[in-house]
């Protein structure tokens, strides 16, 4: 057996199903073996960059590992862009790639540790023919363990030498690690003290309180502290249709959920890491209440927000700790005038209310959003490009579980959406996936259409078209600058979609939205909507 054998082996034996990417010279043995020996599956995308972003919207959708490989050099550099997405997304990915051939001037050498120091992400590598499955393994497991994108490094003039190491055995299949660390008793006396004498607390969950799966307990928590419940923008929809839910906490929240949060006076968060959206730069939370932050990262506590007790533990087994304690004394939930007040305020308030601003050739966003959110089915998945838009699909579209929800905006590039949603859909066939892309960002990765009619995704791609950049025709006003040198020429949509056999429709006014709802119902497979909207428009709150 050769390396590229025992490398492809090793993959499909940890239970790699799917690699997406692009062949050449540094990994297209690999992908053979593991395409004709293994019987994986392969995804060919037609950039880069669009492969490591298909695998980060797989690990993020699934939860399991994503896989992707590229070949030397200028291959690697392409996707530099989404392997920093990756990274600061703390997806568990692996890039298989490999350093081309040793001899001097090689036209495709790069530094490959170098890359990895500057994009944040982990480095292994094959040492030789005597440790390719062993190599191939410790980076999985790394990837899984310190959730970080990790790249793997076969080194061309190892792919054939002979494998010397011994069987890897039968398959298995690694998973993430769910360690659930107990708070110390002490801490969650301080935090409970510190809670009981406040007058208006508020409990805030983040991601990590829904990984966790602490939902029961920190509802238990809140009524018994006679708190409202928050939760930062990726826990968005955790608390849907609880009478004491305040939404999102930070530059997102309602008017309401601002006004709760500035006037409270204690605030828990669980698994959020207060950064400055959520805090609103420390205008919201941190100037005026004391702060009691749990995570199991020690790193993220008091990371972005100043936090009085820091609770290292897992969201959870820290919420289930105060209610125990709680229970040694009473089993009744907290009387609240404050609560019982606000809770008639949220019954009667719409969230994000708006008057629409619609015409005969635009929509206005919002009801877009309202409207395509009802027509698609409750078990979607949501993935956002970035653009102006985000702010708007963010508010008012739902899910069911905000583990359905992604965003690519930790590097604050446009253009990852749309590969990251097909990664999304490809991974989980049995849904919908809806993508959220502005016009210059799709255009960015309107290539990779084909990888979505070959895979005969459920994905509908909603075009945010403007015919400008959006932020940019925002800016350049806010500088006393015509707007319109934002402006832009894109080719119809419609018509290029229809070229790569996806079916397309054009959205210009409230008729033609509402005609989609047969189609969105169940959408059975791919759809794009070139929605035009009016870039003068200002719909923010």
């Amino acid at each position: 057996m050769k390396v590229h054998e025992a490398v492809a082996a090793a993959l499909r034996s940890n239970g790699v199903e799917t690699i997406y990417g692009l062949m050449g010279d540094a990994n297209m043995l690999i992908i053979t073996d593991y395409l004709r020996d293994q019987g994986g599956r392969f995804i060919p995308t037609a950039h880069e960059s669009s492969a490591v972003s298909m695998a980060d919207g797989h690990a993020r959708t699934t939860g399991e590992i994503g896989v992707c490989s590229l070949t030397h050099g200028p291959a690697l550099t392409n996707g530099l862009t989404a392997l920093v997405e990756a990274v600061r997304a703390r997806t568990p990915l692996l890039l298989l790639t490999g350093r081309p051939p040793s001899r001097f001037g090689h036209g495709q050498s790069l530094d490959i540790e170098g890359l990895c120091d500057l994009s944040g992400a982990l480095y292994e590598c094959v040492f030789g023919g005597s440790t390719p499955r062993r190599d191939v393994t410790r980076a999985l497991s790394r990837a899984l363990a310190e959730r970080r994108p990790v790249v793997l490094d076969v080194p061309y003039d190892l792919l054939a030498q002979e494998c010397t190491e011994a069987s890897a055995g039968s398959a298995r299949r690694l998973h993430q690690l769910h360690s659930a660390p107990s708070p110390s008793p002490d801490d969650v006396d301080l935090a409970l003290g510190l809670a009981l004498s406040a007058r208006r607390p508020v409990v805030l969950a983040g991601r990590g309180a829904v990984t966790a799966g602490a939902k029961e307990d920190l509802v238990e928590l809140a009524a018994m502290l006679g708190a409202p419940l928050a939760t930062s923008l990726l826990a968005k929809d955790y608390f849907h249709g609880h009478p004491d839910n305040l939404g999102i906490c930070g530059n997102l929240g309602t008017a309401l959920t601002t006004e709760v949060v500035a006037s409270s006076d204690c605030v828990l968060a669980f698994g959020a890491r207060l950064n400055r959206f959520t805090a609103d730069d420390g205008h919201l939370i941190g100037s005026d209440q004391r702060v009691v932050q749990c995570d199991i990262d020690p790193a993220s506590i008091g990371q972005f927000t100043p936090v009085e007790i820091g609770i290292l533990g897992d969201a959870r087994a820290t919420a289930a700790a105060m209610v125990q304690r709680l229970r040694e004394h009473t089993d009744e939930p907290r009387p609240s005038a404050y609560l019982q007040s606000l809770r008639q305020r949220l019954a009667t308030t719409k969230p994000y209310a708006f008057e629409d601003l619609s015409t005969d050739s635009t929509v206005d966003l919002r009801t877009a959003m309202e409207r395509i959110s009802q027509m698609l089915p409750p078990d979607r998945g949501v993935v956002t490009d970035v653009g102006r838009f985000i702010f708007t699909a963010w508010r008012h579209l739902r899910v069911s579980d905000p583990r359905d929800f992604i965003h690519t905006t930790n590097f604050a590039s446009i253009g990852l959406g749309l590969s990251t949603a097909i990664g999304a859909a490809v991974a989980r066939p049995d849904r919908t996936t809806l993508a959220v892309v502005g016009d210059g960002g799709f255009m960015m990765n309107a290539q990779e259409l084909h990888a979505v009619v070959r895979n005969d995704a459920r994905l509908v791609i909603l075009v945010v078209n403007d015919g400008a950049y959006g932020a940019e025709w925002e800016s350049l006003g806010a500088a006393g600058v015509d707007p319109e040198y934002s402006r832009t020429r894109w080719p119809d949509f419609v018509t290029m979609a229809a070229a790569t056999g996806v079916e397309a429709v054009a959205v210009r006014n409230l008729a033609e939205l509402d005609a989609l709802a047969p189609r969105l119902v169940d959408p059975s497979g791919p759809l794009l909507v070139d929605l035009r909207i009016d870039p003068s428009l200002d719909i923010r709150p």
